[in-house]
């Protein structure tokens, strides 16, 4: 098995039969291979280095301007992993929605148990009363 790098650097846009990079070694010297994994060698620079030309550098623009228009149309009509500051906020959302819940079970067992002891309360102090009224009869 052999591991390979999509071609997408710049200087490789006119390149059309460049497609792979084989990265069968750290060095950085592997090989460049077409859509069907063939060996195939990069076509030799010219040998004049001229800036290029107004025209040329235009076309070079357009031509990014157009590969992005296209990745942005391509992003925004199928809906693909989150990013980071989307998935960030759906955790704290979700986070939020639990502490609530949590706050509101803790909120009824303290209004549950404040009834229970309500109740408790309600039982001792009529206790308390019978004994008073007892102690208020005197035996003759």
């Amino acid at each position: 098995g052999h591991l390979y790098l999509l071609v997408t650097d710049q200087g490789f846009l006119q390149e059309e039969a460049l497609v792979w990079e084989s990265l069968h070694n750290v060095e950085g010297d592997g090989n460049f291979c077409d859509s069907d994994f063939r060996l195939c060698h990069q076509r030799a620079p010219p040998t004049s280095t001229l800036p290029p030309s107004a025209q040329d550098q235009q076309r070079q623009i357009d031509q990014d301007y157009l590969v992005a228009v296209s990745l942005q149309q391509q992003q925004g009509g199928a809906p693909g992993p989150l990013s980071d500051l989307e998935l960030a906020r759906q955790l704290q959302q979700e986070e939020y929605q639990q502490q609530q819940q949590l706050q509101q079970q803790q909120q009824q067992q303290q209004q549950g148990s404040g009834q229970v002891a309500q109740q408790v309360r309600g039982q001792g102090s009529q206790q308390a009363r019978r004994r008073d009224k007892d102690s208020d009869c005197v035996l003759l």
